[in-house]
């Protein structure tokens, strides 16, 4: 504890105080916050912070935060707006996660800059001076924090501007005001004298999200916000009660209604905004005076337009307007024939034609655009970002790629510095962590959407560089990554156990059997084999789960597997043998119809254990007991759960008796506990976020849940991540089937508070690289210091000899089932295909599932058996009616007399 590293090459130090003389800062809302100090004079009269006193308090018994740090993303938030800044020639500034990352255009490399409040960057601002920019962060009572650059002193400070995080902000064209959004649930709009960090107006900008804000270029005291379902337009009013912000919603009249992402303020004070039709509408105060198409009502763009600009020729006049949509289009269009539009005769529309269009480049959908002399730089909400050569024929150049949204799990190779990570853009990559520049190395794209990985062990690939995904589509597929002669990811195999999202897998110890779960509420087991010399996989059975699974783990002896369930409730199913035989029988399963079964489970209910009831006290001797007193009913206790158990994230299993497993809320929130089958309490707890005895709680009062949970291939760090961003690493050490924690830990925020849900937790083989992945979109490698290692190698052997010493004290105290040499006690007993689908792919989402191919082919067989049937009835008939013919016949050849009527037959 208390030992220290310098940040890592990717992580900005914090700047440090200069000494000059000092005043003290505006209050802040952070209850942990100390008072802050302001030296003057760094950047004009400015002044500067010491940041250190604005930082939350460090828990008790966490080791120095800079012993792991952020080094390189691998992701980048690229569906968020306005998530684009260029701050000079070479550098780019975005959220990322609870950081700023600045990135350099000529050699790709980053830096972080981290939020001070360490839950999130909500939205940036540039100083139109380029030697300032803001960063309004996420959390509780977030602050807006202004740095000068590039230096990245902390300058000013403001506080109050909304409750949970900000959406968009934009300094004022003479660069003295701030304008600032917040997002749900207030919706504020604040203009800010940031030089005195001072509010000047406020006002509710909508009651719905507000996408931007932006100053007019040409009118004092006016500026326009836009977003879902509206566009308003603002003016700072005196009035005789002092100066008003007041705002005239726009009135879409006979337009449908639209979610506005961009606009622009024309000479004349007139506005253009997009649509989410794709359509441009020209505003003539709060009314929309003219819905723009191309020739035959054609929309402008083939979707949400994003950003709008006004083109200037050398004098300064305006020639043309330019759009850039979510189709990946930017078009540019004569400018005088939309300022002059007038509705047609058939209601408020007008055609305009385009002189000129760009293409950035095959399923680009255009987010963010950023102008510079003789270069943009666009950033794909597809997953990518873009330079465009505007002075060489508007010549686009992808310079990086990235998953577009969530990313859903991430995966270290046991013996080399590779990670394979997937996400819900249908991607699948693979990328190099022990170097800083060229990290990317191969992607594979399918057809839907990714959901879980997990790294195969050597059993099923000698070479350690075999993969599995689940996608929502219900389809596995195993991939093996290459390298020779470029990398790549090989397709193996792919089968569809599930009609329906794969939520997670988990192949047995012994390698011969994979079980997944599915959004379907089915637990299927597959057998694991080699089949001409080729990796196979063959259904045995499944079973269906009382409720949505959610998580899953083999017991070390391979004879369960334990699920989670959305219903707090952990089911031990007994595995079928990968012959199909049932494990306690021997008897084959039957499935000739279908793989449908029925196997033992046993399920464990998470309850906490009352606390014991406090003695009656005795009465003294002489002392009669109160006749009264013995009749008044006893006080009823506390209900022990209070806020209930909500559902299982995550589940491991320590031993064939005992596992952990980590709950999404209630009284179970903040912690990893140590469960047992058979016994009705939790045998221990070890706090995975949070501090303190209670059940924990996010910044905004919210249950932590703890999303993940996993071990290090060293063995020596036990791995938990949170659904508000947060990551934490403890010593560990496996004792024979018990684990044992260490008391000191590390942890730290790395991705949004909001929505950085962690999917994944992952060290390098070596331990010298951290992997966090999350729903933000974030990939973040993390540099992990010599003197982490030291300390987390060095508690895990602590551990070890401490538990060896105290052997006979340990069974004394599992007897008891009350542990205490870990952290804490319990009380009580215990997105498009690839053009090429893959060799032996499954492309087709309407494609049969295992079990729906066994009931069609079932089906199909019982079709068949009933067309042969009718086949041999009507070959009866065919006969019985040919024998009728032929007695008609010879009925007929007789005589009169003989001749039988036609009634008779």
């Amino acid at each position: 504890e208390g030992e220290t590293a310098a940040p890592a090459e990717g992580e900005a130090a914090a700047p440090a105080d200069s000494g000059a003389s000092q005043a003290t800062a505006p209050a802040v809302s952070d209850s942990n916050s100390a008072p802050v100090l302001v030296t003057s004079n760094a950047v004009g009269d400015l002044g500067t912070y010491d940041v250190g006193t604005l930082k939350p308090k460090t828990e008790a018994g966490q080791w120095n935060s800079s012993l792991v740090s952020v080094a390189h993303s691998l992701g980048f938030e690229c569906t968020k707006r306005n998530n684009l800044h260029k701050i000079d020639d070479k550098t780019l500034l975005a959220a990322a996660g609870s950081r700023v990352i600045m990135l350099d255009m000529t050699t790709m490399a980053q830096k972080f800059l981290p939020t001070v409040s360490g839950r999130g960057a909500g939205a940036l601002a540039i100083h139109p001076s380029k030697t300032l920019f803001a960063v309004g962060e996420k959390g509780t009572n977030p602050r807006v924090c202004i740095y000068s650059w590039p230096d990245l002193a902390l300058r000013k400070v403001l506080n109050g501007g909304t409750e949970r995080a900000f959406s968009d902000m934009c300094f004022s064209p003479d660069g003295d005001k701030l304008a600032t959004v917040g997002s749900s649930p207030d919706y504020l709009l604040h203009v800010w004298d940031w030089k005195n960090e001072s509010v000047i107006l406020r006002a509710k900008a909508f009651s719905q999200e507000v996408y931007r804000v932006q100053f007019s270029e040409q009118t004092s005291g006016t500026l326009y916000t836009c977003g879902t379902g509206h566009i308003r337009f603002w003016k700072m009013a005196k009035t005789f009660t002092g100066l008003k912000l007041q705002g005239d919603i726009g009135k879409f009249g006979n337009i449908e209604l639209s979610d506005v992402s961009s606009f622009v303020e024309l000479p004349d004070g007139k506005v253009v905004s997009g649509s989410e039709s794709g359509h441009l509408l020209l505003w003539d105060g709060n009314l929309v005076k003219v819905q723009l198409s191309m020739p035959g009502g054609k929309p402008c763009h083939g979707g949400m337009i994003e950003e709008i600009w006004l083109e200037r020729n050398a004098e300064g006049g305006v020639e043309r307007l330019v759009s850039a949509g979510a189709d990946g289009y930017v078009r540019f269009w004569p400018f005088d024939p939309i300022d002059t539009a007038q509705p047609g005769d058939h209601g408020p529309y007008a055609e305009i034609e385009c002189n000129e269009e760009i293409k950035i480049g095959s399923n680009v959908s255009i987010r963010c655009l950023v102008r510079n002399a003789g270069q943009w730089t666009v950033l794909d909400a597809n997953g990518a970002l873009w330079s465009v050569d505007t002075t060489d024929g508007y010549k686009a150049t992808a310079l990086a790629a990235f998953h577009a949204g969530e990313v859903a799990g991430a995966a270290t190779s046991p013996i080399e510095p590779l990670v394979v990570s997937c996400g819900e853009d249908g991607t699948v990559r693979v990328a190099d962590t022990s170097t800083t520049s060229t990290r990317r190395m191969a992607i594979q794209k399918f057809s839907a959407a990714a959901s879980s990985l997990s790294w195969l062990p050597k059993a099923i690939d000698p070479g350690l560089r075999t993969v599995a995904a689940g996608f929502s589509d219900g389809v596995i597929r195993l991939m093996k990554v290459t390298t020779e002669p470029n990398p790549d990811l090989e397709l193996l195999l792919a089968l569809k156990p599930h009609p329906a999202r794969v939520v997670d897998m988990s192949l047995s110890h012994s390698a011969d059997r994979l079980a997944t779960i599915g959004a379907d509420g089915a637990l299927f087991f597959l057998q694991v084999h080699e089949e001409e010399g080729k990796l196979a996989v063959t259904p045995i059975a499944f079973i269906s789960l009382p409720s949505p699974p959610t998580c899953i783990a083999w017991l070390p002896s391979d004879s369960h597997v334990l699920v989670g369930c959305k219903d707090g409730v952990v089911r031990k199913v007994l595995a079928p043998l990968a012959n199909g035989c049932r494990a306690d029988t021997g008897e084959k399963l039957d499935v000739e119809h279908t793989f449908k079964v029925e196997l033992p489970v046993e399920e464990y209910v998470f309850e906490l254990e009352p606390p014991p009831k406090p003695e009656k006290p005795q009465p003294e001797e002489g002392e009669e007991e109160d006749g009264a007193a013995e009749e008044e009913e006893e006080q009823e206790p506390e209900p022990v759960m209070k806020y209930g158990r909500g559902s299982v994230t995550s589940i491991m299993a320590s031993s064939d008796d005992t596992f952990f497993l980590a709950l999404s809320g209630g009284d179970g929130a903040g912690f990893a506990w140590e469960c047992q089958f058979g016994r009705p309490y939790p045998l221990r707890k070890v706090r995975t976020h949070g501090s303190g005895d209670d059940n924990s709680r996010n910044c905004f009062g919210d249950f932590l849940s703890t999303t993940f949970m996993g071990v290090s291939h060293s063995g020596n760090v036990f791995m938990t991540g949170a659904a508000d961003g947060s990551v934490r690493l403890r010593p560990m050490n496996d004792l024979g089937g018990r684990l044992a924690f260490g008391d000191g830990s590390w942890s730290d925020s790395p991705h949004d508070v909001i929505s950085g849900w962690i999917t994944s937790v992952a060290l390098t083989f070596d331990d010298s690289t951290l992997v966090t992945a999350s729903k933000d979109g974030n990939l973040m490698m993390h540099k992990v210091a010599d003197g982490f290692k030291d300390l987390a190698q060095a508690n895990s052997e602590q551990l070890r000899l401490a538990a060896e010493s105290t052997a006979a004290q340990a069974e004394s105290e599992a007897q008891k089932a009350v542990v205490d040499d870990t952290v804490e006690a319990v009380h009580g007993p215990g997105k498009d295909a690839p053009a090429e689908p893959l060799p032996g792919d499954i492309v087709d989402p309407q494609a049969y599932s295992i079990e729906e191919e066994k009931l069609k082919a079932e089906a199909d067989r019982r079709a068949a058996e009933a067309e042969r049937r009718k086949e041999d009835m009507r070959l009866k008939i065919r006969d019985i009616r040919g024998e009728f013919e032929r007695l008609l016949a010879e009925n007929s050849k007789l005589s009169t007399a003989e001749r039988l009527p036609r009634d008779d037959f």
